[in-house]
């Protein structure tokens, strides 16, 4: 539940980090008595950030950066290897080759063109993420506004330039 809403699930996914107050479980007969079936494996409530009665508006700005680094955790095949193991795991489940043995010695004869690319598309990624937020309020108004963006700075010169 957000909010006091029933939602499905994946929906929690889709809530920004920084909007969610509080998280509680509850996971005993007293949730099925309040939620019903639905709680039979137990119920997860959020709450999210909202504006304060009474506050003086402010801003909060927040910034993150960090590098991701891609980690290849297997060996890449040449075009022949993959087409006969595919071969052998369609018979293995009872089904027709994909590649005749024709084609599989094509792709062994031009082995020597094959190229994976794997040092141009496994470079370090830097990324930056930006949260501003608005919170106040006065005697019936709450304010809570947040706006997140994260930028990958090859995406946006891509953008830019592209």
């Amino acid at each position: 539940m957000i909010d006091g809403i029933i939602t499905e699930g994946g929906t929690l996914n889709k809530i920004n980090p920084d909007d969610i107050e509080t998280v509680s479980v509850l996971k005993d007969a007293g949730s099925t008595a309040i939620y019903g079936s639905r709680s039979a494996n137990g119920v997860i409530l959020v709450t999210t950030k909202r504006g304060r009665q009474n506050q003086k508006p402010s801003v909060t700005i927040g910034t993150q950066w960090g590098v991701q680094q891609p980690k290849i955790l297997f060996s890449p095949v040449a075009g022949y290897e993959n087409a006969t193991l595919r071969n052998l795991a369609l018979t293995n489940s009872g089904m027709d080759p994909q590649f005749s043995p024709e084609a599989i010695a094509d792709l062994y004869a031009h082995q020597d063109i094959e190229k994976w690319n794997l040092p141009e598309i496994m470079k370090n990624s830097f990324q930056q993420k930006y949260n501003i937020n608005v919170t106040g309020g006065g005697e019936k108004v709450l304010i809570y506004f947040q706006e997140a963006f994260i930028t990958n700075p090859a995406i946006l010169l891509d953008r830019i330039l592209g």
